[in-house]
């Protein structure tokens, strides 16, 4: 029987569980629960804790980052007892506002040209946080991307997928927050830093 007996699970169900609510409400949940752009009328401070539980209609986004959250949150959740909650919302936090500072001007024109909100949702920014705790307690740590037979140290899979981001951020013209993924990438580094024993 599946019990709830972890901050990580807990974190999951609350994901899953808003994830369907979604499914079944979509504008009602985007409107008032996705984070808007900081001068729109829609906008309200609670979205930036409010967001990082909620994912877009694709099984894909949610699947990956829960998978991401089961994987690495258990790991530093036993390394730190009783934070996770905290790590989580401060990365996301940090995601959130990090990806309504650097909007691009063109994003703001094509959303006023096709009169649509510029909102974000997901858990991503928050799961790049706790991904980069993991990284930093164990840069050496081996993983198996893919189901290689073979691993490499954390400290490089992590590295090179966050510059690819930070390219990312600055060239790539998709429907990705990649500055929220750097916003809660550096959260996290930073959150090492302060609860190093």
């Amino acid at each position: 029987m599946f019990k709830l007996d972890t901050t990580t699970k807990k974190l999951i169900f609350l994901n899953v569980i808003i994830y369907l609510i979604t499914l079944l409400l979509p504008s009602l949940v985007y409107r008032f629960f996705a984070l808007h752009v900081f001068d729109s009328r829609l906008f309200s401070a609670t979205q930036l804790l409010t967001y990082q539980f909620v994912h877009d209609t694709s099984p894909l986004h949610i699947l990956f980052n829960m998978l991401m959250l089961l994987v690495f949150g258990s790991i530093v959740e036993k390394d730190y007892p009783g934070k996770l909650l905290t790590f989580y919302i401060v990365s996301g936090l940090v995601a959130g506002i990090l990806h309504n500072l650097t909007i691009s001007e063109n994003m703001r024109m094509m959303s006023a040209v096709f009169d649509q909100e510029l909102t974000m949702v997901g858990a991503s920014g928050a799961v790049w946080g706790i991904l980069a705790l993991f990284v930093m307690k164990h840069p050496n740590e081996k993983l198996y991307p893919f189901f290689l037979p073979f691993g490499f140290k954390a400290k490089w899979i992590v590295g090179i997928y966050f510059l690819i981001e930070l390219s990312s951020a600055f060239m790539s013209g998709d429907n990705i927050s990649h500055f929220a993924h750097i916003g809660g990438a550096v959260s996290g580094i930073l959150l090492y830093f302060f609860n190093r024993k």
